[in-house]
């Protein structure tokens, strides 16, 4: 299921405009709003990653569980070397999105699910 989460979380974040910083996700008019919010226009990584889980699980702890597990898998595969201090990959995933930028996010999510292809499984 982690693939599956991946590939929708790409889908929501190849065109720029549907992606975003400093926040889980945005409305129209730029308003920061949760990830799974059905203003919302526009998500960081981990909110993509979590509306993805949520749409496939269709919400509740075992979306968040899921969520979580696909932001392990993208550090995990990334080998990015984030800053020691930031501890949960929810923010290391979020500071990667915020100081990297778009093309870094999309990179990483191409990364991650290539790993799985090559695997010839579906993680998760």
């Amino acid at each position: 299921m982690i693939f599956d989460i991946l590939t929708e979380t790409r889908s929501i974040l190849r065109d720029r405009t549907q992606w975003t910083t400093q926040a889980y996700a945005r409305d129209a008019h730029g308003i920061a709003c949760t990830a799974i919010d059905t203003n919302a226009v526009c998500w960081c990584t981990v909110g993509a990653i979590q509306k993805a889980a949520a749409d496939k699980l269709g919400g509740g702890d075992d979306a968040w569980e899921l969520a979580d597990n696909v932001m392990a898998y993208v550090i995990e595969q990334s080998g990015d070397s984030a800053d020691p201090a930031i501890i949960s990959y929810e923010s290391q995933l979020a500071d990667i999105n915020d100081r990297h930028g778009h093309d870094m996010v999309l990179a990483l999510l191409d990364a991650a699910i290539a790993r799985i292809e090559a695997g010839g499984r579906h993680v998760g």
